[in-house]
């Protein structure tokens, strides 16, 4: 058992002996050993912290310090106070957001839009949203430890989205594993994989190596990393689990080169953002007089504009990266478990798993709950943050609808930031569904492979007395059927009972993989507002936005063409 969680947390009451005892853990020693595997979205510290950071940014910047005098230590890991980088940046932020408002509502300028200001208030709020929804995630043990104790900053980052998580360190990949481990009650002594055929040499060794170097991560308990497997292979090797999901994200790493260009990518859509108003205005606006402090004003405007949508691009397209990821993973699942490819554009990174073994068909059922679950934290606060940026597009949907019914006047540069909004974010929102759509459709393609395997194994019971008589091995045509059997005839020794008995187990075994892909199916989906997303449902999005686009144009044209018209 784990030192960070005592023995009475399971199936007992709450008392006050065990909040005593949870309490002497809380502490910046045993920072590792808290309890990060069991993941919410915590409503109450998500407001909580939403309403600290809009008294720093919107109203008192560094002044909240007067206010919460004696949580000095929770504000300066909020980067509130002190001597660090975090504090000053932070600082700098809010006082250019405060003077460029300020300038807006104090003086007579002409020359800066109401919109910039507008997009800057949302820009404050987005910063406040997501940093609010990190802490949502995080353990009530660890918002403890940051209300009680100053925190060092290598160890703040941990929790960091685009720190560990977005690099995919040794760290990070076992600090995931494990808490998947800890979230699904899984037994590691079973989460050991076997293959139909063992791996080639280099990729023997690349796996051992990276059991080796997750093993230096094991800080979380005091039982050793690796333990002692139930099952027996006969003529080939065993592989721990870990080992193989360090490698797979390791593959993922390796083919993605998108993810190096995602940096640019963000500077350039951010630079076109920041640059619409100050474009419009040479383009549109004739005799523009600017003065000094109005000049400074924009320069400040496309800064915090820049700086951003620089942020929310990155966070929009490293949830891209993120479900390429677990989409990657889930297909080498399936690649793992097929006994060959269908397509030949996949790369499968590791062989088919030894489909004759009971124990390696629930290993290959541990390996898919884990990679499905991994990450769990990040994927909540994206998904919040998704929701927020989603009631975004709808304010600039109002915006667009009010001025193609001309319904209300609004100047010219609304419909150009609104449709620049609009064709980035629904591009992207539109690529996330998608994505989505294609991890959840693999529940039911592994659910007819797990069916496949079952009437192989079916049919082999059904014929037992056959396939299990050597006389008749040369008489079998079929490849798969063939090399199934004499992989059971190894495990039984050409038992005859055993033979049965063991088809029995595998038939077993297969159920119990798909009793818990069924579980999954309902518990674990991606979705999106509650809703599970499925192919047919996104192809109806996509006609639904279709058709109100060219609604919205037709009936643009025909106001038009009604105030062009000589009657």
């Amino acid at each position: 058992t784990s030192i960070n969680i005592m023995e009475d947390e399971y199936f007992g009451e709450d008392n006050q002996k065990k909040e005593n005892d949870r309490n002497k853990f809380i502490n910046p020693e045993t920072i590792n050993r808290l309890r990060d595997h069991q993941v919410t979205f915590n409503l109450g510290i998500f407001l909580e912290f939403f309403w600290y950071h809009i008294l720093f940014y919107v109203f008192l910047g560094p002044l909240v310090n007067l206010i919460y005098l004696k949580r000095l230590n929770l504000m300066g890991n909020l980067g509130f106070f002190g001597n660090s980088f975090d504090f000053y940046f932070q600082t700098f932020f809010y006082i250019n957001n405060m003077v460029n408002i300020s300038l807006y509502f104090l003086t007579t300028n002409q020359n800066v839009y109401f919109l910039e200001i507008l997009f800057t208030i949302f820009i404050i709020i987005l910063r406040c949203y997501i940093i609010a929804a990190k802490y949502a995630t995080l353990h009530e043990d660890k918002i403890q430890l940051y209300k009680n104790y100053y925190i060092e900053r290598q160890y703040r980052i941990l929790d960091f989205y685009l720190k560990n998580w977005a690099q995919q360190n040794y760290q990070t990949i076992y600090r995931e594993t494990y808490n998947s481990i800890q979230r699904g009650e899984i037994d590691q002594a079973l989460f050991y994989i076997s293959f139909f055929v063992d791996p080639n040499n280099q990729i023997q060794t690349e796996i051992e190596q990276m059991n080796n170097e997750l093993s230096k991560q094991h800080k979380y308990t005091s039982s050793k990393f690796q333990s002692n497997s139930y099952n027996q292979v006969q003529n080939g090797k065993m592989f721990y689990g870990y080992g193989i999901i360090g490698y797979i994200i390791q593959q993922y790493k390796k083919t993605q080169i998108y993810s190096k260009s995602i940096p640019y990518l963000c500077i350039i859509l951010a630079l076109v953002r920041s640059s619409i108003p100050i474009a419009f205005r040479y383009l549109y606006q004739k005799n523009i007089n600017l003065c000094n402090y109005e000049v400074i004003q924009l320069a400040m405007l496309f800064f915090n504009t820049f700086l951003g949508y620089s942020i929310s691009f990155v966070f929009l397209f490293n949830f891209i990266r993120d479900l390429k990821l677990k989409l990657f993973c889930q297909l080498q699942c399936q690649l793992m478990l097929q006994v060959k490819k269908e397509h030949k554009a996949e790369k499968k990174c590791l062989p088919t798993i030894d489909i004759t073994n009971p124990y390696s068909l629930k290993s290959w059922s541990i390996l898919r709950r884990i990679l499905l679950d991994y990450g769990k934290s990040y994927f909540l606060r994206l998904q919040s943050y998704l929701s927020f940026y989603l009631f975004y597009i709808l304010f600039n949907l109002i915006l667009v609808f009010l001025w193609v019914t001309n319904l209300y006047q609004l100047n010219l540069i609304y419909p150009f930031i609104c449709f620049y909004e609009l064709t980035v974010t629904f591009s992207i929102l539109l690529y996330m569904l998608f994505l989505g759509a294609l991890i959840n459709e693999k529940f039911e393609k592994f659910d007819i492979i797990l069916g496949d395997h079952q009437i192989i194994f079916k049919d082999i019971l059904r014929m037992e007395e056959i396939y299990s008589d050597n006389e008749n091995q040369g008489k079998i045509s079929n490849f798969v059927f063939k090399k199934s059997i004499f992989k059971i005839k190894q495990y039984v020794n050409d038992n005859n009972i055993l033979f049965k008995e063991h088809l029995n187990s595998l038939l077993d075994g297969i159920e119990s993989c798909k009793l818990e892909l069924q579980q999954d199916s309902i518990n674990q989906p991606l979705t999106f507002f509650g809703i599970k997303i499925t192919l047919p449902l996104f192809q109806s999005i996509v006609a639904g936005l279709t058709t109100a686009f060219v609604a919205l144009a037709q009936v643009y044209l025909q106001i038009h063409q009604q105030k062009n018209s000589p009657l």
